[in-house]
């Protein structure tokens, strides 16, 4: 292997500049490819876009709308309940459909024009709330209202008649009496008054006024009411109305109420919701009495809309399905000009929530995280290059390492890789894993260029010989672990996994190509090497780690069984540990968008809801409203966490009627008079597909959403009738579903992963013991993870799980070089003790050096402004310095101890012998 590196040596040191020229036009056509890179943090990145429920999510928004979109108005009751507000949100959400990607708005306003149409408007405004009904006729114009009483009484029975005959005539005075007598003597025949003298009374065809007087004085109530019914129900209405004053009208109409039927009631009812002008031109104490009319409360259907009792006023926007964060950029933007443009903000302050708030501002946090990453990671390994790398050109190897960067995300680019929550952190460990390659390449050139007095062609071709094969397996063993990750269901941890293992390649190859080019150019004249003064093996480093060796050999049992003990309790503890999928506990928390949502979920309550698609031929038939309804009874007084469901069988039942004793009849027309603003975020206009909303808790974990879901869609599934399916769809359930994507096949990843690096150790070194000395360490580490994560009190999320296949690749370079170095001491005949103290002394230094450039490189993830970030620096430097601890302590302990058990047996022999 090593010979057939010494031809791309010599290639590199003759032909520098065509070389350097050739990777300076591949990185313009890389650097192209940056700028094609798509952001991509929603909770489709945890999920397959061939899986069935991502497939099943884009159905359900089809027909039911995407995220919502949220506008909060605060500011005085008296403001927010009002005429003017109320108009106001009427034109927003009249335009709210001209917004890109927006498809509809619900508000109060809206719905209560719903209800009014519909048949839910009887339930909502109920007859009998006589108060609500007097004030809701005051928004009726006279005559209208005038026309809807005249319906009224023409339907009264003859009892009814009689009796409002006989309230109208309790209410008359005595003149009034005269007065309608006479204007019943103008068309009927009324009988004499009885004489004086008790004879029989005489009947008078044409009585005269002074008659008709002395006929209402002396004529009993009974007498003029029998009177009155026998007159067509027409004149003797008009005969009393026109001695009634305007209040004893009114209060003959309200009279008139108190006697009619329901069916009667509820018919003048619906005329008067029909006749009413729409909400928004109602006065402001026609609103506020319809807002508070549940005894000075909202009433629950407007609950929602109007959170905490109506100090607050919610807008929900509808949006199209499968809007990408430009989208959402595009929609919020114009939103925002909405409101400037209705002016909802007049006097009130207007707040956005909602996923796209905060996916509108989400690309700008991580331009400016990824920025300051690559700034500070380029200072920290200025600074930790002069400290502790001193060699000529020592910033050289982080110079080319950006060029490496360029080619790692102009590839992400042009293989359209999006940037992710997970492939965003790639950015600084690429960095230190290049700048490590780096060191190493630079410190055998270094050595190489003195030892061949000051030959630059010989020592790039010798160091490419003992270096590049050395490195190379470190990166090749390294990239095969971050591939393990395309095990993963997650895409997001695919995408992880073939990043960095790209990434490590191309930085292996750009680095090393590019730092030994250069040396060929720049020493090509043989100028001596300055700026090291010492030896490797000279330094005070170099002989505290020959010292430290000597150390672990004595107590390297003790050692050995602590470490496997501590390790094999962190694989048990493995599984306590809960994985973390909530995308908006991982984005910065100061994002304003995510801080309006988080208001909103503490005014409105939960704005949490896993969904479900129902498919059927029809989802309003009767086995399947049935269905429906039974379900909604058990998981709503069966599961914790749970808050509300709601579905076409609800909104049945907020109707009267009970779906196991509705016939289909009953049924389609509940449907048909239910809210159009309700239905269409319940059944698709095919009633081919409906929904099953299932409000939670915001403080159900995602392990809980995930067993949540879980039990809900097995109990459906169970009793879904024949023709009916049910299932998970929508982006909570995508993120529940990422929960265990992101967490299956871990086992198998780390199990695989040691097992891959294990047996291309031994197709290199032909040995198992020294592939297993090189691997042992690491798959240590691996059950660290666990213990590490524990005592920090983190869960597992899309970067923290990925650490084992993070610590195998970075921990196997370190030990792959240590053994690289143990085997040539070996080889120049050394024991296999002293060869381990050696090979720690001399390339200890040199690994530790490159060990911390790839911690400091790790750790500016720690300052980043995304806590999934922060967590996973933490993490990463804590397992990256155990892996470096691990490799100068475990591997040399394992090789004393069984070295040298395998001396003491060759020694019994040889004494047997």
């Amino acid at each position: 292997m090593r010979k057939g590196f010494e031809p791309i040596g010599l290639f590199l040191a003759r032909r520098a500049v065509w070389c350097m020229a050739a990777i300076g036009v591949l990185t313009v056509f890389f650097a192209v490819g940056i700028f094609r890179i798509d952001i991509r943090l929603g909770n489709d990145s945890f999920v397959s876009t061939k899986s069935n429920v991502f497939r099943d999510t884009l159905t359900y928004e089809q027909h039911f709308g995407g995220d919502g979109v949220y506008v909060l108005l605060q500011g005085p009751q008296e403001r927010l309940i009002s005429q003017e507000t109320a108009k106001k949100m009427a034109e927003f959400a009249a335009k709210a459909p001209d917004v890109p990607h927006v498809v509809g708005a619900i508000d109060y306003v809206t719905l209560l024009n719903d209800l009014l149409a519909s048949d839910l408007a009887l339930s909502f405004f109920p007859p009998d709330h006589a108060e609500l009904a007097g004030v809701i006729r005051q928004e009726i114009p006279g005559e209208k209202m005038q026309a809807i009483q005249q319906a009224m009484m023409a339907h009264l029975t003859p009892e009814q008649e009689q009796q409002l005959a006989a309230y109208g005539q309790s209410l008359l005075t005595e003149a009034q009496l005269a007065e309608l007598a006479a204007s019943l003597g103008a068309s009927a025949r009324l009988p004499a008054a009885a004489p004086a003298d008790g004879g029989q009374p005489v009947s008078v065809e044409a009585p005269t006024p002074e008659q008709l007087e002395a006929f209402a004085a002396s004529m009993p109530p009974e007498q003029l009411q029998a009177i009155m019914a026998s007159l067509p129900q027409d004149q003797w209405r008009q005969a009393l109305s026109s001695v009634l004053t305007p209040e004893q009208q009114e209060a003959v109409t309200q009279y008139a109420m108190t006697i009619l039927n329901e069916e009667q009631l509820k018919a003048m009812h619906a005329d008067v919701m029909q006749a009413l002008p729409p909400v928004q031109e109602w006065a402001t104490e026609t609103l506020r009495a319809v807002v508070f009319s549940e005894d000075g409360h909202v009433p629950e259907a407007l609950s929602l809309l109007l959170p905490e009792d109506g100090n607050h006023v919610l807008i929900n926007l509808i949006t199209a399905e499968g809007l990408d964060m430009g989208a959402s950029e595009e929609m919020m933007a114009a939103v925002e000009a909405l409101v400037a443009e209705t002016g909802l903000s007049d006097g009130l302050t207007v707040k956005l929530a909602g996923n796209h708030a905060i996916y509108s501002q989400i690309e700008g946090e991580v331009t400016g995280s990824m920025a300051f990453m690559l700034v500070l990671s380029v200072v920290l390994m200025v600074i930790v290059l002069f400290v502790i790398f001193p060699v000529r050109r020592r910033l050289i190897s982080l110079a080319y390492v950006l060029v490496g960067l360029v080619w790692t995300f102009g590839l992400m680019g042009w293989t359209g890789i999006p940037v992710s929550i997970a492939t965003m952190a790639t950015l600084p460990i690429i960095i230190g894993l290049g700048t490590d390659f780096g060191v190493q390449f630079h410190n055998r050139y270094e050595e190489e260029y003195k030892a061949s007095g000051f030959d630059a062609e010989k020592a790039v071709v010798r160091a490419s010989r003992h270096i590049g094969p050395a490195v190379g397996i470190a990166v090749v063993l390294m990239a095969a672990s971050f591939l393990m990750m395309l095990l993963s269901k997650s895409p997001m941890m695919q995408q992880f996994g073939l990043v960095l293992a790209f990434g490590a390649v191309i930085c292996y190859a750009v680095v090393m190509a590019l730092m030994f080019a250069t040396f060929a150019l720049l020493d090509r004249r043989g100028a001596a090497a300055v700026g090291r003064n010492k030896e490797i093996s000279e330094t005070k480093l170099s002989r505290f780690l020959y010292a430290y060796s000597g150390f672990v050999r004595k107590i390297a049992v003790p050692i050995l069984i602590v470490v496997v003990l501590l390790s094999a309790i962190g694989y048990g503890s493995d599984h306590k540990i809960e994985t973390d999928t909530n995308m908006l506990s991982m984005i910065p928390q100061d994002m304003e968008g995510l801080v309006n949502s988080r208001e909103l979920q503490d005014i409105a309550g939960s704005t949490m809801f896993l969904t479900f698609l129902v498919e059927a031929e029809d989802v309003t038939a009767k086995p399947v409203v049935e269905w429906l309804a039974s379900l909604e009874e058990r998981i709503e007084g069966n599961y914790a966490g749970v808050e509300g469901v709601q579905s076409v069988s609800s909104v049945i039942g907020m109707l009267g009627l009970d779906p196991a004793e509705a016939d289909q009849s009953a049924i389609d027309q509940a449907v048909a008079g239910m809210p159009g603003s309700m239905l269409r975020t319940l059944v698709s206009e095919d009633r081919r597909y409906a929904a099953l909303q299932v409000q939670i808790h915001p403080d159900v974990s995602s392990a809980g959403q995930l067993a949540l879901l879980e039990r809900i869609r097995l109990e459906a599934e169970s009793l879904a009738p024949e023709g009916a399916a049910i299932a998970p769809a929508g982006m909570m359930s995508l993120a529940a579903v990422g929960v265990d994507n992101i967490s299956a096949n871990s086992t198998w990843i780390k199990g695989l992963g040691v097992v891959v690096i294990v047996l291309g150790l031994m197709i290199i070194y032909r040995r198992v013991k020294e592939s297993l000395f090189t691997v042992l360490p690491i798959a240590f580490v691996l059950g660290f993870i666990p213990l590490v994560l524990l005592l920090l009190d983190l869960d597992y999320n899309p970067l923290t799980i990925a650490l084992s296949s993070l610590v195998l690749g970075i921990g196997t370079e370190f030990t792959v070089l240590v053994m690289e170095r143990y085997k040539e001491e070996r080889a120049r005949g050394a024991d296999g003790k002293e060869a381990i103290r050696t090979a720690i002394a001399k390339v200890g230094q040199a690994i530790t050096a490159s060990g911390l450039t790839v911690i400091i490189g790790f750790s500016t993830l720690m300052f980043a402004d995304f806590p999934v970030l922060r967590e996973f620096g933490i993490t990463t430097v804590i397992e990256t310095t155990l892996c470096l601890l691990f490799a100068l302590t475990i591997l040399p302990a394992l090789v004393f101890v069984f070295e040298g058990r395998e001396a003491l047996v060759k020694q019994a022999a040889e004494r047997r012998a």
